[in-house]
């Protein structure tokens, strides 16, 4: 019998965990806010279920997967998870190859929180519960960035004094690596890889790749999933001196700026609404806020391509 694992996605509004025997797919299970509740939709090849939680918040959603896929019967009262795979989003270069999950692991990832907080947190705390849910359970964390190791360095540094980011490695470390290698993974196989490929993830983050005889040599990501396109709520790459600017303006501290360019931007800021369907058909109604939020976007992606 082949072992199970799960496979664990942390991500700020929402969780996403995914059952696999061996390398067969048996559920994927979605956590995210609707309407100010939480929300669980399971899928399995044959069935799609969708109920209403009660979790007050999204740190607690891994402590329901392994009961809702035994009362689903998706998993077996005698089976057991063997191993768990925790996908991690974090700056530096450690934290650009995977790691087995321990004391050290964690201690690094919280040292690093302020850095980006907004992106580590929900790991973080996905992490903690993890290995309180599973304790003696092997957990992996798998790099969200090591696909890109192999970006020249002309793609890696800023034009920023590199006495200064060597010390504290400040670099374009890129991130959806996962989700680009997955795309090289299934082009490969099917034979159809060219030599040059842009490959683009586009969801609540987003970003481009350049990919060159199937290895990453740019990503529109940088330190921080903050850089590149315009995204659901964030920014994306903007004039540094804005930052600074906004700061003064609106009188806000080094984390209510985070929060400005990470929680209240991107589509959200320009049209007023954060999904992009919401803004189709407004769009569609003649709404111009709709239509502008929906074409910086379009040109955000069109630019990044043609880079």
């Amino acid at each position: 019998m082949e072992p199970l694992i799960l496979i664990a996605n942390p991500g700020s509004a929402s969780r996403k965990y995914a059952l696999y025997q061996g390398t067969t797919s048996r559920a994927d299970i979605h956590f995210e806010f609707e309407d100010g509740k939480i929300i669980c939709g399971i899928e399995t090849a044959d069935e799609h279920f969708s109920l209403t939680t009660d979790l007050a918040d999204l740190t607690a959603a891994s402590s329901q997967v392994v009961t809702l896929l035994r009362d689903k019967q998706v998993l077996s009262d005698d089976e057991t998870i063997e191993s768990i795979g925790l996908r991690f989003v974090a700056p530096g270069s450690y934290f650009a190859q995977d790691h087995i999950v321990d004391d050290e692991f964690e201690a690094k990832l919280q040292a690093t929180l302020p850095r980006a907080p907004l992106h580590i947190s929900a790991t973080l705390a996905e992490l903690k519960e993890l290995r309180r849910q599973f304790a003696d359970t092997t957990i992996v964390g798998v790099s969200d960035s090591a696909f890109h190791r192999t970006k020249p360095d002309y793609a890696l540094n800023y034009g920023l004094p590199l006495e200064d980011t060597d010390a504290f490695e400040i670099k374009r470390y890129g991130y959806h690596g996962l989700s680009i290698m997955s795309v090289v993974q299934i082009l490969t196989a099917a034979d159809k890889l060219p030599s040059k490929v842009i490959i683009a993830h586009l969801g609540s983050g987003a970003s481009v790749s350049a990919i060159l005889d199937g290895k990453s040599v740019d990503n529109s990501m940088g330190y921080s999933p903050l850089e590149g396109l315009i995204m659901s709520t964030r920014s994306g790459t903007i004039d540094a001196t804005v930052a600074s600017v906004l700061r003064n303006v609106l009188n806000l501290d080094d984390s209510g700026l985070e929060t400005y360019l990470n929680k209240k931007s991107g589509l959200l800021g320009l049209g007023g609404s954060d999904d992009i369907r919401e803004l189709l058909t407004r769009e569609k109604d003649g709404d111009k806020r709709a239509k502008l939020a929906l074409d910086t976007y379009a040109y955000s992606v069109q630019k990044s391509i043609a880079q």
